[in-house]
């Protein structure tokens, strides 16, 4: 099973519970993060509705910067699990290669992507 998934829904999830759910019922999944390190669909959603409001003015979108974040493949790894953070375009074919092997082994894996848009 994989999941393909933004930063902004992954860190907004119950991460850490489905990380538990996935190792006590054997459930191995790969999990692809595409991270720009900005919640898009929340920052869109205040502009959208509130186009006047304080953070048009401040400039401050609340709850949408996640450049202060840890790596997100880092919350799998005190359960033991695959991770690797991909940063340049031809290191993602070898990180999704590794991450499958280790789904096909038994083991959840994490591939946290960074991506510019």
């Amino acid at each position: 099973m994989v999941l393909t998934i933004g930063d902004g829904a992954f860190t907004y999830n119950p991460v850490i519970p489905s990380y538990d759910a996935s190792n006590a019922y054997e459930l191995p999944l790969l999990i692809v993060v595409f991270n720009n390190r900005v919640y898009k669909s929340m920052n869109m959603n205040h502009r959208r509705f509130y186009p006047e409001g304080a953070a048009a003015d401040t400039g401050e979108w609340l709850g949408t910067d996640l450049h202060r974040l840890p790596r997100l493949a880092a919350f799998a790894e005190p359960f033991g699990m695959h991770t690797e953070t991909v940063d340049a375009p031809e290191a993602l074919a070898p990180a999704l290669e590794r991450a499958l092997k280790a789904v096909a082994e038994g083991t959840t894996a994490v591939v946290d992507v960074l991506v510019t848009r």
